[in-house]
Order: C-alpha cells, then structure tokens, then sequence
C-alpha cells in the first residue's frame, strides 16, 4: 500500500476510500510469541483451524502463500448455508505484516460476488494484518478498507463498523482458542 495524502493506492489501478472514517482497525493482544501468532495467519492447517466469524467453520480450504497467491476457503454459518471467500495475497513482511484484498467469491474462487447478507458491501476489502511484540506476548492489529468502492459500499462499509467489530472479535477469540489449544498440546 503506498498513502498519498489520505488516500491508499493498492497500485496503479486500485484504490481505497479518502475519508478517514471509513478505516476499520481492531487490534487484539496474544499471550504467545510472534513466531507462533505469524505461522497461525500464513500455514493451511492451523488457518483452517481458527478462521472465521463465531460458530463459522472452514469446510474446505487451500492456501497458496506468497505475493500473488490466494487463501480460498469455505464458510459453514450455524444454519448449514454455504459461502466462499477468498484472500489475495498482495504483501508479504515475513512476522512483521501481510496484506491481502478479501472478497466473497464462487468455490473456483474466481471474480468477487456480492456479500449474500448485505448487497451493497463493498466487492473487495483491503486488509493489512501488523504483528508487533508486545511484552510477553504479540499484538495483532488488523486494519480494513473498501478498495475501488462506490460511495454507496463506502457508506455500507461504513454502517457496518459495528458488524465488522463483532466479526473480527469472534474470528480473533477464535485464533486465541486456537493457540491455547496448540500451546497445551505442545506442553
């Protein structure tokens, strides 16, 4: 991402909203090293393990992790419905930060789709995950924005902020149990 002022340009032809407002930004301490915390965001299997919003599960997933490469994965909500999202890697600061541009997609992870439970969600979200030390442990600080959106997604996004906190929060109490999880069983 290279700032230009208060806008973001992804490259050459890609854009992130002007208005400060519409930044997301949650962050989330870990008590675990940030060599744990990193291979947790950047290996298939722990990926699959904890990704998602609460009471969401990874049926099916693949991990191409490099710059250029893609996360495809497939949500289960509580009711059984089915959706896929996919992340494009576009950065890669090896336990320091990744970038990626997210988006609902069809299971061959090709072109975005509309969000099925908000229409006018922006079609793709940029995302830079920071890992920093943090005393005895790792804060993760992950910081979203509409990329190339209409000013009627930007304001969906925007409305959003409330959702988008409840997911997040779920997604990273998910990691925290996942963690817990994989420190006892290599105790």
């Amino acid at each position: 991402m290279k700032h230009t002022g208060t806008k973001i340009l992804m490259n050459d032809n890609q854009t992130t909203s002007d208005h400060p407002e519409t930044l997301f930004v949650i962050s989330r301490h870990f008590a675990e090293p940030l060599e744990r915390v990193y291979r947790a965001w950047t290996e298939p299997e722990p990926l699959k393990r904890w990704w998602g919003p609460k009471d969401f599960d990874v049926k099916s997933s693949s991990l191409d992790f490099r710059r250029g490469g893609t996360f495809l994965y497939c949500l289960q909500d509580p009711d059984g419905d089915e959706m896929w999202g996919k992340w494009v890697i576009t950065q890669i600061l090896p336990h320091r930060r990744l970038e990626f541009i997210v988006a609902f997609c069809d299971e061959t992870g090709g072109e975005p789709i509309r969000h099925p439970y908000e229409p006018m969600w922006p079609l793709e979200v940029s995302t830079e995950v920071i890992f920093n030390p943090d005393g005895d442990g790792t804060r993760v600080e992950v910081r979203w924005l509409p990329l190339n959106a209409t000013a009627a997604e930007e304001k969906a996004f925007i409305a959003g902020h409330d959702a988008c906190r409840a997911g997040w929060t779920g997604t990273l109490d998910k990691l925290e149990t996942h963690l817990a999880a994989e420190r006892k069983g290599a105790s």
